[in-house]
């Protein structure tokens, strides 16, 4: 793939499981069983964002949509970001 640029942001799904578990365990957290944990965000409508440069995920956002009292419409609610401290940019160090 050398004709590849930048950075690839896409839905994260059980076959990323091996990914997201090394991404996990370099930021110290628990790696057991991601894929389940995938399909259960999937299926509860939880969405998983992947930022994928090259190699393994680098790092992710996952979120639900909440209805709240004062809109009209379901709002996103961010539950975790992460990212790999070696390819964090600027500012975006970590967990969060």
């Amino acid at each position: 793939m050398a004709s590849r640029y930048g950075l690839e942001i896409r839905a994260a799904d059980s076959t990323d499981a091996p990914g997201v578990a090394e991404l996990l365990q370099v930021a110290g957290l628990p790696a057991a069983a991601v894929a389940g944990r995938l399909e259960r965000l999937k299926a509860e409508r939880a969405t998983v964002l992947l930022a994928i440069e090259w190699g393994p995920p680098s790092g992710l956002i996952v979120f639900h949509a909440r209805q709240t009292l004062l809109a009209t419409c379901p709002a996103p609610s961010s539950a975790r970001s992460l990212s790999d401290p070696t390819h964090a940019a600027a500012g975006s160090e970590g967990c969060c």
